[in-house]
């Protein structure tokens, strides 16, 4: 079965006037451990943490989808979705529960334990395979006072992915779950963020044959077809002041194709700052379409069979 990450669902739904308290976390991934400091207000959380002798912040406002990352010292702040790689790697509570396709996960409320002192629900998740197997994922134990879990497990060995500790009544402090004054917005790449323009609202399709090189505007869908199934090198290159967007797209017969087969458009977007260059390889195949949409600024490209 091909697969790729979903968000399912928040495995919590915060309640106004629960959760607000503050805790010690330790996480677990990919056999590296973090400590956290959590705080909660019963609506939003809030992760505070050392790394490489720097201090970061993780904001999580679920009911947005939204994730800030702040790091006071140099005053910035990345913003990412809640179903975002980074999120689901750095954020156990929202990524116990996102797996590919949601029709194939079952829950199983297995009994009631006590943990740090609160009653939680203990809840196992089972992902179904196409031939039928059962395979345990996760097991959550979830406080209803706190409306956070206290401790996830993942895995048929059940390894720990997430505990609480230290858990302890917190008020609310206004401001804590928003972005401080004088914090600049960057990307991925510690760039500053430059704000996007509008999509073009006319578009003119130029259809062209492979190899092709040239600039391409603002505007322009790009359209070709390919002759034969292989390995494609595209070369995207900004040689202007200004950021260039483009955003590729797979079609068979006249319908794009499903993102579980061509990917998400995130991972099909490609916007260059002035100066960068960046090649990319990709595997088509006979007879399918590709378009590349100009959403913004001038992008040289150069597309060819590589031999």
């Amino acid at each position: 079965m091909k697969r790729q990450l979903f968000l399912l669902a928040l495995f919590f739904v915060l309640a106004p006037g629960y959760g607000q308290f503050q805790a010690t976390m330790k996480n677990a991934y990919s056999g590296e451990e973090k400590i956290y400091k959590v705080l909660s207000d019963g609506e939003n959380y809030r992760y505070e943490f050392t790394e490489n002798g720097q201090t970061g912040i993780l904001i999580f406002r679920p009911a947005e989808n939204k994730t800030f990352l702040l790091m006071p010292e140099k005053k910035t702040f990345l913003t990412r979705a809640c179903d975002d790689m980074y999120t689901l790697m750095n954020d156990p509570v929202q990524g116990s529960l996102h797996f590919a396709d949601p029709k194939d996960v079952s829950e199983k409320i297995t009994g009631h334990e006590k943990l740090s002192g609160y009653d939680c629900v203990k809840k196992a998740y089972y992902m179904t395979y196409d031939n039928g197997e059962k395979v345990l994922t996760n097991v959550v134990w979830f406080s209803e006072d706190l409306n956070f879990p206290l401790k996830i497990t993942f895995g048929p060995e059940q390894k720990v992915r997430m505990v609480l500790s230290d858990i302890k009544k917190w008020n609310p402090v206004k401001g804590y779950f928003k972005i401080p004054g004088g914090y600049t917005e960057v990307d991925d790449r510690g760039r500053p963020v430059i704000p996007e323009p509008p999509a073009p609202t006319h578009w003119t399709t130029r259809t062209v044959q492979l190899p092709f090189q040239g600039a391409v505007s603002r505007g322009t869908v790009l359209k070709f077809t390919i002759g034969k199934e292989g390995h494609y090198k595209m070369i995207a290159e900004n040689k202007t002041d200004k950021p260039a967007k483009i955003i590729r797209s797979s079609l068979r017969d006249g319908k794009e194709l499903p993102e579980n087969i061509q990917g998400p458009e995130k991972y099909r977007t490609l916007r260059l700052y002035p100066g960068e260059k960046i090649p990319d390889t990709f595997i088509w195949k006979a007879g399918q379409e590709i378009i590349i949409r100009v959403f913004e600024g001038t992008m040289l490209l150069h597309i060819y069979f590589e031999k």
